[in-house]
């Protein structure tokens, strides 16, 4: 799809014209009532419900997690045109003017970031979230069969769209707009904070992106690369029961290569895996790894590839963290594909609910897929000049033993920015942390608590140990976090580990004294 210098600007101009410079708050009319926000009238969207929601414990739909010791607050739902679903929670009192965006996972279809969203509101935040402008289920994209409004809407509007509206709304309760203005996502979460900092750089003053899946069409096509591997022949099927081998191996080899042997890697990129090992030699068993399961991981390592050109279609995935609710555990448990990536070749790409995954053509489809998706949901532009310019500060976050989302895809990105925007400017508003054992978001072998999306309350909500407070220091009193503390709570919820999160490329390297469960005892290198 071809673009010009006009439909570039435009959500920039746009996104400036409604939200303001960073820090010009706003104001307008005398304060409404909560109840009386539902009267409220926009030209392209409906306020459904307002009402007050009393302190304490608060469940706020069927089936998800009560959020304790809530603050009483004005809950507002509304409806952006066409189907673009928001939320908006605003403190009844001690609101600390500050505005706090939230994102989705998967393909959204629901608001999902309630728990972010009720930290949010206990720490003063006015927040917002929204269904990404459909109703559905994390790994179904039906939805997106015959719609490309919902496509345009999942891809950048229905967020932009939230943002807009709960300022207005904002400001018709307070009587004034907020003075800041925060995101925070993981996963499409991610993604959609970096399509923030790309084509609407006036929403938000300070953002938090972590794992982005913001090669959105070539994650899918990844994952299709997955299905191909590990399910086109049926022996090649890795069984739950075998994952606890392959994390061993993985540790006995690798481990120790950084120099501390406490069950995480902590870059991946320097374990040079051999299976060879743990062949069977005879038949197979649960302490041994037939040759097509091999050849199986060792696909899924390498990424999926075009078989014409070889080139990388989607990166693959790193070593470590094999094990746990987050690893690998998924190649033994569904039966068949992860729905993701077929889901989204069979209705968005293909538009038929018929297809087949074993159909698809790595060559000419994979280029189809490209030139048909790739500008409405794809978050890869490393030009942050106009979010740079207007004093906009992004933390990118991603665990290197995510393996729903290969970390290289934000390896990647960090690199295009620096090498885009020159190194100086691009560290001037623009850190990468990568976290050694955390699987997609959260979970792990490794510490991997900091304040991320999804992750829950940070140990202490300061710059030091809360990605969240690190951004906001950063915007409001110009502190470049310089390392941010990753923690790791044991089964009695005290903290047993801590670890130095360092801006990439550093790492977190043992200065030889003191215990290597304190992140003191590391030094960022």
């Amino acid at each position: 799809m071809k673009t010009n210098a006009a439909s570039i600007l435009r959500p920039y101009l746009a996104g400036l014209a409604l939200t303001g410079l960073v820090g010009c708050g706003g104001s307008s009319d005398a304060p409404l009532s909560c109840g009386d926000l539902v009267k409220v009238e926009f030209p392209d969207a409906k306020i459904l419900t307002s009402s007050t929601i009393p302190a304490g414990n608060f469940t706020p739909v069927a089936g998800a997690a009560t959020e304790a010791n809530m603050p009483s607050f004005c809950r507002v739902s509304a409806r952006v045109n066409p189907e673009v679903n928001v939320e908006v929670w605003l403190p009844v009192k001690d609101w600390n003017r500050r505005f706090l965006g939230t994102g989705n996972g998967g393909f959204a279809g629901s608001i999902q970031s309630y728990p972010v969203m009720a930290d949010g509101l206990r720490r003063g935040f006015a927040v917002a979230a929204t269904d990404a402008g459909h109703v559905g289920t994390l790994g179904d994209a039906s939805w997106a069969l015959g719609s490309n409004q919902r496509i345009v809407d999942f891809g950048d509007r229905a967020l932009h769209q939230m943002t807009l509206k709960a300022k207005d709304v904002i400001s018709k309760f307070y009587g004034t707009g907020p003075d800041r203005s925060y995101y925070n996502g993981c996963s499409t979460g991610g993604r959609q904070g970096l399509m923030e900092a790309q084509r609407y750089p006036g929403d938000y003053d300070g953002i938090v992106a972590g794992a982005p899946a913001n090669h959105m069409v070539a994650q899918q096509i990844g994952h299709t690369g997955r299905a191909f591997a590990l399910y086109e022949n049926p022996s090649s099927a890795i069984p739950s029961a075998k994952i606890p081998l392959l994390a061993k191996t993985v540790l006995q080899q690798c481990d120790s290569i950084d120099g501390v042997t406490d069950g995480v890697l902590d870059d991946p990129r320097q374990c040079k895996l051999d299976l060879s090992s743990i062949a069977c030699t005879t038949g197979d068993s649960s302490t041994c790894l037939t040759q097509p399961q091999i050849t199986a991981i060792t696909k899924i390592y390498a990424g999926t590839k075009n078989p014409r050109t070889g080139a990388t279609l989607f990166p693959g995935y790193f070593p470590g963290g094999e094990e746990g609710t987050g690893g690998w555990a998924f190649t033994g448990s569904f039966g068949g594909p992860p729905a993701t990536g077929t889901s989204w070749m069979r209705y968005a790409v293909f538009e038929d609910p018929n297809w087949d995954w074993r159909t698809f053509d790595f060559d000419s489809q994979a280029d189809k897929a490209f030139a048909k998706l790739s500008s409405l949901v794809d978050a890869t532009n490393p030009d942050l000049g106009a979010f740079q310019r207007r004093g906009g500060k992004l933390i990118q976050y991603h665990g290197w033993s995510d393996i729903y989302i290969t970390p290289q895809v934000s390896v990647d990105y960090a690199s295009a920015v620096k090498a885009t925007m020159g190194s100086s400017t691009a560290d001037s508003f623009y850190r990468l942390y990568m976290v050694p054992g955390m699987q997609h978001c959260q979970g792990g072998p490794g510490p991997n608590l900091f304040g991320g999306s999804s992750q829950g309350a940070p140990v202490k909500a300061d710059p030091t140990n809360d990605v969240l407070s690190a951004v906001m220091a950063w915007v409001e009193q110009g502190q470049a976090p310089s390392h941010i503390v990753s923690s790791r709570r044991g089964s009695n919820g005290e903290v047993e580990r801590t670890r130095k999160l360092c801006p990439f490329p550093q790492r977190a390297v043992y200065s030889g004294t003191g215990s290597t469960n304190a992140e003191a005892s590391f030094v960022c290198h």
